[in-house]
């Protein structure tokens, strides 16, 4: 009954839909087609292409793009090994490079293309993340002191959220425990970590560190006048975002996905998130996406500029004066994919896996505690390296005044 609500909503959301979308004959690709109460339109189904390294690999240095040799070889490389996973033949490990379901699960039916971006970070021009506050340090080494004594699963607060099918604010999200990967070839993680990483052909988000990122699975836009609403099917997941100008609610109300409103400025659809909540200063266990300090002044401003029929320019700004020294700004491209057959992943609140869980650490707590420090060990050389940029940063006056 929680969703009848939303069914009721998007049932008239969808007679809207069936008169708004009616391009002209003969439309330039540069025409926006607009609803008909005059709010550029985007709806319809939106997916990404591919995936690229989040901050821009050192081999990269100074290339916004690829070329169109290095595009090639990249998706003749994905397209045999997405080959051998149809045959069941790649070999795949997940946690702690243990072996894992079989690899044709991963196997796609579609072509994978290779955006031609060396980054997804496109500010910063050097495709990087921008150095830590001194403030953000430090709340990473209280963390860090927090977690110390804790095992694998001492309790949910050592699990990520996802676990328990709780839909965070992930766009600000950063993989290898908030501290990502750099410009390195490979991540430059100590212990363990270090040899699990060092073969990509495995399975390099196995420990949830990867250093690429996409826009993620495909999205549903749905407008109405005064609001757009964001469908997100296979995660069961949606966020009705109002456009009437009303104020963000106090800073003292903080949701999971954060308050969000939305405005037009041209044909570009704007939407301001604040007031995120965070899950608390507990790292998880393994390098999951998380962000790496608290979220009271986060702030991330998405665009969404229709740039012809089936494209967006799809791009989210982070400003957060406490974490970093500067804002910085990640881009995709949208194509519109209205064929697409969303399969949506049911998800329950893991109560009985949850037990499990933190049951069976219990009975290995020698094995929960290893893990445990591994994941430590294998953070410690990539903080330091962050924090000697943060002190670099801050000896050269470099402020995080906006």
């Amino acid at each position: 009954m929680k969703y009848r609500g939303l069914v009721i909503l998007l049932g008239v959301l969808a007679a809207v839909i069936a008169v708004a979308w009616a391009p002209t004959a003969g439309q330039a690709p540069s025409t926006v087609s607009k609803t008909p109460w005059g709010d550029p339109d985007l709806q319809g189904i939106w997916r990404g292409v591919g995936s690229v390294p989040f901050e821009r690999p050192a081999k990269w240095a100074g290339r916004e793009f690829k070329t169109d040799e290095e595009v090639a070889a990249l998706e003749k490389t994905a397209n045999a090994r997405n080959a051998e996973r149809g045959k069941g033949k790649q070999e795949n490990r997940g946690f702690r490079d243990q072996a894992n379901y079989n690899s044709i699960v991963g196997y796609s039916p579609e072509w994978i293309r290779v955006p031609r971006r060396t980054s997804a970070i496109i500010d910063p021009p050097d495709g990087l993340l921008p150095p830590w506050t001194l403030e953000a340090v430090k709340r990473y080494e209280e963390r860090e002191a927090v977690t110390a004594p804790r095992g694998d699963a001492d309790w949910t607060i050592d699990r990520p959220p996802g676990e328990r099918c709780i839909s965070d604010f992930s766009v600000a999200n950063i993989d290898a425990w908030g501290m990502g990967v750099g410009p390195g070839e490979t991540a430059v993680y100590g212990g363990e970590f270090a040899k699990i990483l060092a073969n990509p052909d495995v399975n390099p988000g196995g420990e949830g560190i990867n250093p690429n990122k996409g826009f993620g699975g495909p999205r549903r836009i749905i407008q109405a006048p005064g609001y757009v609403v964001f469908v997100d099917e296979q995660a069961n997941n949606h966020q009705i975002i109002p456009l009437d100008g009303r104020p963000h609610l106090n800073k003292k109300f903080e949701q999971y996905q954060g308050d969000a409103r939305g405005h037009w400025d041209g044909n570009t659809l704007v939407v301001d998130y604040r007031n995120v909540k965070s899950f608390g200063p507990v790292i998880p266990s393994y390098g999951s996406s998380i962000y790496p300090s608290g979220t009271e002044t986060l702030r991330v401003i998405e665009r969404y500029t229709r740039l012809g029929p089936d494209e967006i320019d799809y791009r989210y700004t982070v400003d957060d004066p406490s974490v970093y020294t500067r804002t910085y700004t990640v881009q995709f491209d949208l194509f519109r994919d209205d064929n697409y057959q969303i399969s949506p992943v049911p998800c329950r609140e893991g109560i009985d896996d949850m037990g499990t869980t933190l049951y069976g650490w219990r009975l290995d707590e020698d094995q929960a505690t290893q893990n445990a420090d591994e994941t430590r060990a294998a953070r410690k050389p990539v903080f330091e390296r962050i924090k000697r940029k943060a002190m670099e940063a801050a000896a050269k006056g470099q402020s995080s005044s906006r």
